[in-house]
C-alpha cells in the first residue's frame, strides 16, 4: 500500500498500475532479506587496486552574499541559492546565478562580488522585476544565463527567471534600476498559454529575455534587452530550465547561434486531471525542447 499510494502524500504517482502486485511483493521480499542480513546474491566485488591514488582536497573558496531567509521553510532557509557557475567567452568575467534573484560578476583575484543585475523586484525590492517569484522554493526566481556563442563581439546573453502573473504590479522591468539599461523597445510578449482544468488559476510564467551588454570590460550592464517568450507553468515545479547551444556549430553553419531550450512539464505529467497528457500535446510547450532562432542581426 505504501509504494502504491505514496507515504507521506506528494505530488509524486505511486506505482499503482504500472508494477504488478507479484513485482512489488518481489521488491518488498528483497528489502526485507537485506534487513535481515541473509545471503543474497550480489554482483562480484572488483579487485581493490593498490596502487597509490590521487587525493581530492576541498577548501572554502569565497561566501555567497546572503539572499536567503534564515527563517524561511525549505530552500528559503538557505542563505543563498546558486543555480549556475559560467564564465563568459573570452574568460574576462566570471558569472554566478543566484536564484533569489541577482546575477553576479565574481572577481576571482580579489574574490569580491558585483551585482551584474538584480532581478528580484518584488515587493518593493530594488530589483527588476516586480512580479518575480522566489519565495516559494522549488524551481523559481532566477533560473538560468547562458551566453551566445558570438557574445565576444556582440554582447549578447540570455536569461530565464519565474514570475507570478497574479501579482498586481506591471511585468515589464522597472525603469531606473539599472542605469545603464534601455527600456524604450522593451516589450511584453503574449504568454503562451498552458491547458489547465476548468477554474484552476495559472500563477507560475517563465520569462526568456536576451540582453545586449554594449561594454562587456566592465562589471556593470549597460545596453538593452528584449522578452523573446512568456509562457505559462501549471505549478512552480519543472519550468524551463536548461539553454544551450550546439558546441559544434561555426559561423555559416544552419544552427551558428541557434539555441536548444528545455522545457520541464511543470508537474503535469503528476496530475490525474487534463494536465496530465500536456507533455504529449502538440499543442502546447510543457515537457518538449524547443529550438529557438534569435532574429540574427
Amino acid at each position: 500500500a505504501v509504494i502504491k499510494k505514496g507515504v507521506p502524500p506528494t505530488m509524486m504517482a505511486g506505482w499503482d498500475g504500472r508494477i504488478s502486485a507479484p513485482e512489488i511483493w518481489s521488491i518488498v521480499n528483497y528489502l526485507r532479506a537485506l534487513a535481515a542480513h541473509k545471503n543474497v546474491p550480489v554482483a562480484t566485488t572488483p579487485a581493490v587496486d593498490a596502487a597509490p591514488r590521487k587525493t581530492l582536497q576541498l577548501v572554502d573558496y569565497i561566501e555567497m552574499p546572503i539572499t536567503g531567509d534564515a527563517a524561511g521553510e525549505n530552500t528559503r532557509a538557505q542563505l543563498a541559492r546558486v543555480n549556475f557557475l559560467r564564465e563568459e567567452p573570452g574568460g574576462r568575467r566570471f558569472f554566478v546565478n543566484d536564484l533569489n534573484g541577482p546575477l553576479y560578476v565574481l572577481d576571482k583575484q580579489r574574490k569580491r562580488f558585483t551585482t551584474y543585475l538584480d532581478f528580484n523586484g518584488l515587493a518593493g525590492r530594488p530589483g527588476l522585476f516586480s512580479r518575480l517569484t522566489f519565495e516559494r522554493n522549488l524551481a523559481t526566481g532566477l533560473i538560468n544565463f547562458i551566453f551566445d556563442p558570438d557574445y565576444a563581439r556582440n554582447g549578447v546573453f540570455y536569461t530565464i527567471h519565474m514570475e507570478d502573473p497574479t501579482v498586481a504590479a506591471p511585468a515589464d522591468p522597472k525603469p531606473g534600476i539599472v542605469p545603464g539599461l534601455g527600456l524604450s523597445g522593451y516589450r511584453v510578449t503574449p504568454s503562451i498559454v498552458s491547458p489547465m482544468p476548468p477554474g484552476a488559476q495559472i500563477t507560475r510564467e517563465a520569462v526568456m529575455i536576451e540582453w545586449t551588454d554594449r561594454n562587456i570590460a566592465n562589471a556593470k550592464f549597460e545596453g538593452t534587452a528584449r522578452e523573446l517568450l512568456r509562457m505559462q507553468l501549471a505549478s512552480p515545479i519543472h519550468p524551463l530550465g536548461e539553454m544551450t547551444f550546439n558546441p559544434t556549430a561555426r559561423r555559416g553553419s544552419p544552427d551558428w547561434r541557434v539555441m536548444y531550450v528545455g522545457v520541464g512539464d511543470a508537474g503535469t505529467g503528476e496530475q490525474r486531471d487534463i494536465r496530465r497528457l500536456n507533455p504529449q500535446r502538440l499543442d502546447n510547450l510543457n515537457g518538449k525542447i524547443l529550438r529557438i532562432v534569435p532574429d540574427l542581426r
